[in-house]
């Protein structure tokens, strides 16, 4: 691959950090339209995290024989995208199955993030009754774990944790909170895409469930803008208690709030982990930055498809 360009980029020769990063074989292996990140550094920091690029056109894209590619790049035209700030907020409680969980799942998915992402930080949220005793995997994120002052519990404790952590959250740093639970296989990736293509205020969005009664984003895959987290807390006393959390949030949101949905992406049905079911289901809904997995009558199964998503997308 040849990469020429009109001039440095903050005086920083990016030409060896392109040819580490995307070549091997003389095949270039990531799509030219889309953003991707750790190339260029901040010079001040000495960072390569978090600094976005677009490349703005294929025009001198040239694809010779044998799949090899020519790339003629002008920095000058690049375009630098800040990144935002995400909040993971995780609903977390203690079982077999959630500390099988938090082992194979949440702990290595922090500690990359923790790695790669500055603008990313993640949660768990656990009850005010919640014995952490036995979670060694734990003993070196504490800075990640929030105690709520209720104890665990699922109405009204989910809505409880979550205002809490919102509370919690209040002084931090963050442009989005993304609410979960446990058994959603984030893709930070493309979550930061979908955050970095829409508004950065008024944002109520998720996976959006509507029936004759109820309209309200799901309690797995609920993103809110800084703003709507803080009417949210000013607005907790309007709140019903005595239903399920998320469709207590819409009651509220959606009086005031458009929603922003996503799509929905699920692995739920009871199928065996097997790595052609799981990349046909990645394929159905490719933009979706967010996989809920609930093998209602077997949970073990979801074990293993954490574990295959967690090697395929965060393995340090």
């Amino acid at each position: 691959m040849i990469i020429t360009y009109g001039t440095y980029f903050n005086n920083i020769d990016i030409t060896e950090k392109f040819t580490h990063r995307f070549i091997q074989n003389d095949i270039v292996h990531i799509p030219l339209d889309v953003v991707f990140n750790d190339i260029f550094g901040d010079p001040v920091r000495g960072s390569l995290k978090n600094i976005y690029i677009k490349i703005p056109d294929k025009e001198n894209t040239v694809i010779k024989e044998n799949n090899k590619v020519d790339i003629t790049i002008d920095l000058t035209k690049l375009r630098v995208i800040t990144p935002k700030k995400i909040n993971l907020v995780v609903i977390a409680s203690r079982s077999k199955l959630y500390d099988q969980m938090i082992q194979t799942y949440w702990v290595p998915f922090i500690d990359y993030t923790k790695q790669h992402y500055e603008n990313i930080n993640i949660y768990l949220v656990f009850g005010s009754d919640a014995n952490l005793d036995g979670l060694d995997c734990l003993t070196h994120l504490k800075d990640n774990i929030i105690i709520s002052d209720k104890p665990d519990s699922l109405i009204p404790g989910v809505l409880d944790k979550t205002l809490y952590a919102f509370e919690y959250l209040k002084g931090s740093d963050y442009d989005f909170i993304l609410r979960t639970n446990m058994s959603s296989f984030v893709m930070i990736d493309k979550l930061i895409e979908y955050v970095n293509t829409i508004n950065s205020t008024d944002i109520y969005g998720g996976y959006l469930h509507i029936d004759a009664s109820h309209t309200y984003v799901v309690g797995w895959n609920i993103c809110m803008s800084r703003d709507v987290v803080s009417y949210t807390l000013n607005n907790r006393e309007q709140l019903r208690m005595d239903i399920s959390d998320d469709i207590a949030l819409g009651k509220l949101l959606c009086k005031k709030y458009n929603v922003n949905a996503t799509d929905d992406l699920r692995i739920e049905m009871g199928y065996p982990c097997t790595e052609k079911y799981v990349e046909k289901e990645l394929t159905k809904n490719p933009k979706s930055y967010l996989c809920r997995i609930k093998n209602h009558y077997n949970r073990k199964l979801d074990i293993d498809f954490l574990r295959y998503l967690t090697k395929k997308f965060y393995t340090i």
